[in-house]
């Protein structure tokens, strides 16, 4: 398998993902509100009210950052280092509060019914390889691809971040 449709499946996995989790925040102030609000849950009670609308702000606006810099081919191995780095904070957050067996919605996408689960915390891993196999496998130089293959990989890459941003769904759906 060349490392090129490794490199442009995880960006494209990525990048959908990264949006679809920014739009659920930043889509409008109530959206930003009511994740701000969720931020309490999370044990950060050490924040003042603007420290938590800060925060939530700040997260919106990282994972546009994540979004922006994985589009570009001449900035997509910062966008994946960036990704990385994001996503190993909100894993060891996610893995930190199931520890403690804290109830807490997930927000990640926007609203949501459920509470963080294993499932969340394996999307997390998922999310965070994917974003680590990126800054390895991203050719900044590559040879030129197929566009029949590049379609195959655009596919998977949709299919999948539509997966992984609808879990909870899915794992509604399966009686989880």
């Amino acid at each position: 398998m060349r490392v090129q449709y490794v490199a442009l499946g995880c960006r494209v996995f990525l990048g959908i993902t990264f949006v679809i989790a920014a739009f659920g925040k930043l889509r409008s102030r109530s959206a930003l509100a009511e994740f701000t609000d969720s931020l309490s849950a999370w044990g950060w009670a050490f924040l003042p009210v603007h420290g938590h609308r800060f925060v939530a702000l700040a997260v919106g606006l990282v994972e546009v950052a994540v979004v922006v810099l994985l589009a570009f081919d001449v900035t997509a191995r910062v966008g994946f280092m960036l990704a990385l780095a994001v996503l190993l904070v909100f894993t060891t957050a996610l893995g930190s509060a199931l520890r403690g067996n804290r109830r807490i919605r997930c927000n990640c996408f926007g609203r949501s019914g459920a509470d963080i689960s294993a499932v969340h915390l394996v999307r997390n891993v998922i999310l965070t390889v994917t974003a680590g196999l990126g800054v390895t496998a991203y050719v900044s130089e590559g040879a030129s691809i197929a566009v029949e293959s590049t379609l195959v990989t655009l596919a998977v890459a949709v299919i999948g971040a539509v997966v992984v941003t609808r879990l909870d769904d899915l794992a509604f759906l399966a009686g989880r």
